[in-house]
């Protein structure tokens, strides 16, 4: 998978864009030196205490499985940002057409996979 870096601001209104569609996301985390987390869901909110969660029931995250990793305070602040397609069909119908990499300042790798509904 091709990446760019875009910038945090970007990254912002994508993010937002996604969950006021509510669009599914794969999310991946990998802190580097530990297991790998993964989740199908929906982002629930992005905040700088707390960072961007990931539930599984978007109506209800209190109530429902969630994946949540700190961005940094403001949310974002010292984070890199890239984003990316799917380089063939396989890989697109597993994971989504597009990821969003998200690199925070306290360390891993947070993936968001997902594909875009079109209106």
């Amino acid at each position: 998978m091709q990446e760019k870096e875009i910038s945090q601001q970007q990254a912002g209104l994508l993010i937002d864009n996604l969950m006021r569609k509510s669009v599914p996301v794969l999310a991946v985390f990998n802190t580097g030196i530990g297991p790998v987390m993964k989740l199908y869901g929906h982002i629930s909110s992005v905040t700088g205490d707390v960072g961007v969660v990931v539930s599984m029931s978007p109506e209800s995250p209190a109530y429902s499985s969630t994946m949540t990793v700190p961005l940094g305070n403001p949310a974002g602040n010292g984070c890199k940002f890239f984003v990316g397609s799917a380089p063939d069909e396989d890989l697109r119908l597993k994971y989504g057409s597009t990821v969003l990499r998200i690199d925070p300042p306290s360390g891993g790798r947070l993936m968001l996979f997902f594909t875009e509904k079109e209106n």
